[in-house]
């Protein structure tokens, strides 16, 4: 069964490792500048006592010059991290005592006389070089009472001076010194009774007191390596590969020195190899265990997979120029994504769908054929029942996730789920048809929900900008309604008595000046047109309904503007419904909006061109299309339509679909414009019924 030596070799391999990763982590270039040089002192002399230790215990049975020349420098090795360690304690207190916690102090050459203990290592190795093959206490054992002293010495005023620094400091330093000071009175007065007592009561048990004494400094490690790791003391950073790489050796030296021994015994007692059984339970163990499974995935993809920390910087950068994004309108953000995704992870395509509060489709950008929006909308709602939002080929059995992703000709979907912000976004196959790993699966999520922040972040200022300049626009209008009421009663009467004047003249005068005062007639009636659609646009809007239907409203209006595409050479298509619901308007604003919107379209199209007129009444609201195939608008006037004084017409005042707008909107409805240089332009407007 198992014997001491194997808990013995066991044991201080252990703490051997232990060690060498925590000093490796001191030695670290990006650490080794922040750390007091007694802390590596005494965790180097702490090193240096358990590998002295470990390589001593193996090479016990070792005989011939070669195996006693490596036992007696494996001894020396112990007896140097002996003597350091306590010098090393007492330069740490000295130093903590004179300037805390501060980093990158002046060495001073003081601090040296506390390693004057090392001389001391001259008669003692006299003492191991005399017979190499003993063991180390029985061969030190001169000396043994006077280090113990010194020992305890050094302790007790270390643990006296961490109290006394601790009211001085604050938070998580103050409960690692107040621990450390505890934790070396337990361990100074176990090693006193492990050493000089312990052998003498129960000298069978002596070897068992030697391990445990020799085991003692691994609390004190374990319980700072704890504190930075948990506290960021000091600020070291330690590399998984190295605690990964402490945990493989550890495993694979208590099962050389443990269960290998053990393994054979019960092999030869009933013939079985419990080799097999242990891989089958460790295999089982990686299977049941998730986290397990995850770091050993993990662990692979960082062997095998060259292009891991390649992809995250990548991933990183995206983000970031994302993120510089905020603020574009959110079409530009998305093709931007699309594009840069699809070349960033090989990808032959890259779809997106916004969807609405209702979870209808709103808006779409990239390859989008290959899916339709009903699909889009039914894969959306799939994805919000898993858990995290992503689907790919992996995850699906047969189901409707998997036909939709097929129908996609897609590896991974993922759900834009922001709070303002709600789409799918689907990711084609790779080129070569090569899987997505999950490195690359969790990239991609992290840019999905960077796309979330970043288009909500679009609206958020785009909306702000329209209500700045909404709020601008009002206060220019309030103003201007103002001047221009104000102008136009004062104009509108004088230009009254004009006409009225000019009308008795040409009468009183004939046929000799008749053509003259026509057009002082036809400009007067020009000006008193536009006085009253300034009149129009500075009045605020009559709440009152008045009397008739929608219908006869619509065709009233029409019979006028009919006359006027005659005069044009326009032909006028009108496709009216025999009735129409009853709209909660005002149906004089009606008129206006129609005649508007119709003399316009007459206006928009030369000689023999054609306007159309629809009229339909359709889920309790009222539909009606003004249709032309004129030039068109570009986009820079389609986005200022139905701003004041914006105009295409030579001598326009640029009022008339300003106060479209104005009374489509009093009257609760809606009005969208559809156009294209060259192509023509549709106005609907939508009203509610009564």
């Amino acid at each position: 069964m198992i014997q001491f030596h194997d808990i013995e070799l066991f044991c201080l391999g252990a703490a051997a490792v232990i060690d060498t990763v925590l000093l490796f982590a001191l030695f670290e270039r990006r650490n080794f500048r922040r750390v007091p040089v007694p802390i590596v002192n005494l965790v180097a002399s702490v090193w240096m006592f358990h590998c002295g230790a470990f390589v001593r215990a193996l090479l016990f049975d070792s005989v011939g010059n070669w195996g006693e020349r490596l036992q007696l420098f494996s001894m020396l090795v112990m007896a140097a991290g002996l003597l350091i360690t306590p010098s090393a304690m007492l330069h740490a207190v000295w130093r903590l005592g004179h300037s805390q916690l501060k980093v990158n102090v002046k060495p001073q050459a003081r601090f040296t006389l506390v390693y004057l203990s090392l001389f001391a290592l001259i008669p003692v190795s006299g003492l191991l070089a005399a017979s190499p093959g003993e063991s180390f206490l029985t061969l030190v054992a001169p000396c043994v009472p006077y280090y113990m002293i010194w020992l305890t010495f050094v302790n007790v005023i270390a643990a006296i001076g961490f109290m006394r620094l601790r009211p001085k400091l604050s938070g998580s330093v103050q409960t690692l010194m107040s621990t450390i000071a505890t934790l070396l009175i337990v361990i100074t007065v176990v090693q006193v009774v492990a050493v000089l007592v312990g052998g003498q009561i129960r000298p069978a048990m002596q070897p068992w007191f030697a391990l445990t004494a020799a085991m003692t400094p691994v609390p004190l490690v374990l319980l700072f390596a704890f504190f930075i790791i948990r506290y960021n003391f000091m600020r070291i950073v330690f590399e998984r590969a190295m605690i990964y790489g402490a945990f493989i050796v550890g495993v694979l030296l208590f099962h050389r020195v443990i269960l290998q021994d053990l393994w054979s015994q019960l092999s030869e007692r009933y013939h079985v190899d419990f080799a097999i059984l242990e891989g089958a339970v460790v295999v089982a163990l990686i299977l049941a265990y998730a986290p397990l499974r995850q770091r050993i995935a993990e662990a692979l993809r960082y062997l095998l997979g060259g292009r891991v920390m390649e992809l995250r910087e990548n991933t990183r950068a995206l983000a970031l120029q994302m993120s510089n994004l905020s603020g574009r309108p959110p079409h530009d953000v998305l093709e931007w994504f699309v594009d840069t995704s699809r070349e960033a992870l090989g990808i032959e395509h890259v779809a997106i769908w916004l969807f609405d509060a209702k979870g209808q489709v709103t808006g779409r950008c990239g390859e989008t054929d290959r899916l339709s929006d009903d699909g889009a909308v039914a894969f959306g709602r799939g994805l919000k029942q898993c858990d995290t939002g992503v689907c790919t080929v992996r995850d699906v059995s047969a189901g409707e996730l998997e036909d939709l992703l097929h129908q996609a000709d897609a590896s991974v979907a993922v759900l834009l789920n922001h709070p303002n912000v709600s789409g799918l976004v689907v990711f084609g196959q790779r080129k070569r048809n090569e899987e997505l790993g999950d490195e690359q699966i969790n990239a991609i999520v992290i840019l999905v929900e960077q796309l979330g922040i970043t288009l909500n972040n679009s609206m958020l200022q785009a909306d702000r900008l329209s209500a700045e300049r909404r709020a601008l626009q009002n206060e220019k209008l309030s103003t201007l309604g103002l001047i221009a009421g104000s102008i136009a009663h004062e104009v509108k009467n004088p230009l009254s008595s004009i006409k009225t004047i000019a009308s008795v003249l040409a009468e009183d005068l004939g046929d000799e000046h008749k053509e003259d005062f026509e057009l002082i007639v036809g400009e007067i009636d020009r000006l008193s047109g536009t006085v009253t659609q300034l009149l129009q646009f500075a009045r605020p809007a009559n709440e009152a309904s008045s009397n008739g239907s929608t219908l006869n409203s619509i065709q009233g209006t029409l019979r006028v503007l009919g006359h006027l595409a005659k005069q044009r050479n326009v032909s006028m298509d009108v496709d009216l419904p025999e009735t129409l619901p009853a709209i909660s308007a005002n149906h004089d604003m009606l008129r206006e909006v129609i005649f508007n919107l119709i003399s316009n379209s007459i206006d928009a199209t030369s000689g023999g061109g054609h306007v159309g007129v629809l009229c339909r009444g359709e889920e309790g609201r009222v539909k009606i299309e003004v249709r032309d195939d004129g030039p068109g608008l570009s986009p820079e006037v389609q986005d200022r339509l139905f701003e004041p004084f914006v105009t295409t017409k030579d001598g326009g005042t640029g009022l008339g679909l300003y106060i479209v707008g104005r009374r489509v909107r009093e009257m609760g409805g809606e009005i969208h414009c559809e156009t294209q240089k060259g192509e023509g332009t549709v106005f609907t407007v939508i009203l509610p019924v009564e």
